[in-house]
Parts: structure tokens; sequence; C-alpha cells
């Protein structure tokens, strides 16, 4: 008996030694997954879409990605996003998770068609997508879109992600929006968004392309006109919508002007071109933005901004000398006349991309005296007015800037 008690309690202290390392014997857990970073979606040739999948690639458990860039494309075409997946799997030695999935590029052409609200119709949750997924439109497909980032392969796939979404904070050339967002604009139809513009320059020599060339003892640089380094994508402004449609495309400087009259901007050097021979470069940000909104007779929309801006360069060397007398009234009347611009812009398209018919919206007691207002129809029509303050700080950039 007492035998018999001794070799239980063997077998309790050797299982409790081998607890700790059950996940290592799990086969699962040494199989290789696909993790799904970014979902891609053009037209195919042969069924309604083409997929494309940007996967992170790693051992289960790993603190290190595999590979440079611990990035692989795969793409497949279907008739929905379940069936190019399901077709995908019947190649692959591994599993795909979509639990790190952080954004969708559509292709320009699906864009346009506005077949982003079929695509869409799928139920998403099969696949545990989550609604913060961020949206892209690229010119050209996303599929191009998606090679011509991983063509540089150097490149790590979370740093371009967090450098995205910094980029807006920090330049205000972009529009960061998610799933979520686009389905409240589309389902309440009380503004309309505007969506990171991507565009792909295979002109480009990249890093990882010139260390290839340099390793056989060749020159790097083929051609004289080549671009050297980087990636091959940037970031091309905003693609604007019409509830799901686009219908327009915003340059990089007209979606900073944008995102200043939504209230969406947190600072950037704005390029001030007063005519070709002089360039300003004014750092704004954005203090303050308020809409308030008169129905009186008709609708006006009056929006305040306070700017407070640096001045980093000044050809004259004049605007900050003379702010009183003239400098202020030049930078109002340039912002005011650039608001306005884009403003007009966007009504042209009929798209409210400002987001005014939110404050439109709760001059309404219901959700069914709001639907019965067809805003839509409205907008194109209504007053908007824009009033700058603007606020100097320092007259020149220090050169050292926390």
């Amino acid at each position: 008996m007492q035998k018999a008690s001794k070799v239980i309690l063997t077998l309790v202290l050797c299982l409790s030694l081998l607890m700790p390392m059950t996940a290592c014997m799990n086969p699962i857990s040494l199989e290789k997954y696909g993790y799904v970073l970014t979902i891609g979606v053009d037209e195919g040739e042969k069924k309604k879409y083409e997929i494309t999948l940007e996967l992170q690639r790693e051992l289960a458990g790993a603190e290190q990605n595999m590979g440079p860039g611990g990035v692989i494309l795969l793409s497949e075409q279907g008739d929905t996003i379940f069936e190019a997946i399901n077709t995908l799997y019947r190649r692959l030695a591994f599993d795909l998770s979509f639990a790190r999935t952080y954004a969708f590029v559509f292709g320009k052409k699906i864009a346009e068609s506005g077949k982003m609200q079929d695509f869409f119709e799928m139920s998403l949750e099969k696949l545990r997508i989550r609604q913060s997924a961020i949206l892209l439109i690229a010119e050209g497909t996303a599929k191009e879109f998606l090679g011509g980032r991983n063509a540089n392969n150097e490149a790590n796939a979370t740093r371009v992600h967090e450098n995205l979404l910094q980029s807006e904070r920090t330049i205000g050339e972009t529009s960061i929006m998610n799933i979520g967002t686009l389905f409240e604009s589309c389902e309440g139809r009380r503004f309309d968004v505007a969506l990171t513009y991507g565009a792909v320059d295979d002109k480009i020599v990249t890093d990882a392309k010139q260390q290839d060339i340099a390793s056989t003892g060749e020159n790097p640089i083929e051609d004289p006109k080549d671009k050297l380094g980087g990636m091959q994508t940037h970031m091309d402004g905003a693609a604007l919508f019409d509830g799901w449609k686009m219908v327009s495309k915003l340059s990089a400087h007209d979606t900073q002007i944008l995102n200043i009259a939504s209230g969406r901007f947190n600072s950037g050097s704005i390029m001030m071109n007063i005519d070709k021979d002089l360039q300003y470069v004014i750092l704004t940000k954005l203090a303050d933005c308020r809409i308030g909104i008169e129905m009186d007779d008709g609708i006006k929309a009056d929006i305040n901004l306070t700017l407070s801006i640096t001045i980093e360069q000044d050809p004259t060397g004049e605007l900050g000398r003379t702010w009183e007398e003239k400098g202020k009234k030049m930078v109002t009347d340039y912002f005011e006349s650039e608001l306005e611009r884009v403003a007009k812009h966007c009504q042209e398209v009929n798209s409210d991309a400002i987001g005014i018919g939110r404050y439109v919206s709760k001059q309404f007691n219901s959700v069914e005296e709001w639907e019965a207002f067809c805003w839509k129809d409205i907008y194109p029509e209504i007053e908007i007015e824009f009033n700058a303050e603007i606020v100097l700080g320092d007259i020149y950039i220090a050169i050292t800037r926390q």
C-alpha cells in the first residue's frame, strides 16, 4: 500500500511539472498560422471579386515574425469572400486567422461602382473582423497596391499601419475611417465618408531591391531617373463618397483643408501658394471648430475656426514682420477661400464629407422627421460660410521642435 502511494505521488509530481509545457505539446500550436492583416478587394475576371490577403506569418507563441518583413500575399477569386477563402484553404498548409485584421483596401473600380455595399452585406462576423478595421481606396487595384507596399520586404507591417495612423494626426493629409463609421454614414445619411486614397509608383527602387542588386556586385541605380528608397506606395489624399459610392478624389492638400473644415484636423504643415513664385509653409494647429446651423430662411451653416500657426517658410521675410498690417489678413483670406473652395466641390459631387448633416439633424425631434427631410437632396444648395480666426505663434519655427 505504501509502495502504491509512492508511485501515485511520483506520477502527480511528474504531471505537475509537465503542465506548464502542455501548450508546446499541442500539435496544432506547432503549425504555422497566417494572420490576415489586410484584405484587398477588386473586381474579378471570372468571379465577382478578387480577394488579396496580406498575411503575417509566424509560429504560434513566437516573438519574431518569419522573414525580413514578416508578410506574404495570397489572392483568389470568388463570388463572396467566403468562397475565395475556402478555395485558398485547398492549397494552404496552415490556418487563416482574422483576429488581427486592421484594414480593407478596395480598388478604385469597386469603390466607384458602389459594390462595396454588396461586399459588406456579407456577414463578416463569421470571420471575426472588427468594426474598427480601417478602409482605404487604391488607385488601380488593391492587389497592385498591396504588392507595391510589400515590394520592400524590409518594411514592418505593424509599423506601416502605425505610421498611417500617425500621419493623420501630425500631417492631416489622410482621412482614417473604419467599417463602423461607413455603416453609420450610409444608414443614418447624416454625413458621408472621405477615405484615405493610396497610389503605387513602381519606378521606385526599394531598399530591398537596392540591397539585392548590390549583392551581385552591380550598381543598384539602373536608371538615374529612378526614385530611390522606401516603399512603392504612398498616400495621396482622400476619396470622397456619396453613400456607398466614390464620387471624387481630393489631393493631399485639399484633404488637409477638408479635415480642418470638419474639425478632424490636429496639426500639420500647410503649403500656402499665393502665386506660382511664392510658397509659404504654415505649421497649422486646429484649436477650435464650431458649426452653427440657421434654418429660418433656407439652410445656412456657419463654420467658425480658430487656427494657431507658426511660419515655417516665408520667401519674402515680411509675413511675420507685417503681421498686424497685412500678414494676418492675407493668411485669413487664404484659409477662408480654400475652405470655401473645397466645401463647394463637396457640394458639387453631393458628398457631405464635412458632416454638416450631423448638426442639421439635431434640429429635428424624431428620426422620422429627419428621414422625411431628404437631406442629401437639399445639401448641394445650402449656404456654407467660413470664419477663420488666425492666431500667430512663433514667427519662425525653432530649429528643434518637441
